[in-house]
């Protein structure tokens, strides 16, 4: 794919030293712990088109999107997934415009 890029690290480290686009999709996959409020204020600032949130837990999903909704965005849709069938895990997709 030539419109999509790939980084792995911690978003503290990576965002910063990045070009801003004129269009960009952010996806975050948050981890156990979420984003930190610096690192939420930061993406934030960056102005993605869309931000799409991946959390295994769905009450730090919902932390993070009281953020960003702070920040001005909107929750575009919210689903739900298995992340680990036949246990009592659920996971939650969530996408910010």
């Amino acid at each position: 794919l030539d419109n999509v890029s790939l980084y792995i690290g911690s978003v503290s480290e990576i965002l910063p030293g990045l070009p801003v686009p004129a269009r960009e999709w952010t996806l975050i996959e948050g981890g156990r712990s979420g984003l930190h409020e610096n690192d939420l204020q930061s993406l934030c600032g960056r102005n993605p088109e869309k931000i799409i949130c991946i959390y295994e837990d769905p009450a730090i999903l919902a932390r993070d999107i009281k953020r960003l909704t702070e920040q001005g965005r909107k929750i575009s849709r919210v689903l739900p997934f298995d992340p680990a069938p036949q246990t009592a895990l659920i996971g939650a997709l969530a996408v910010l415009d």
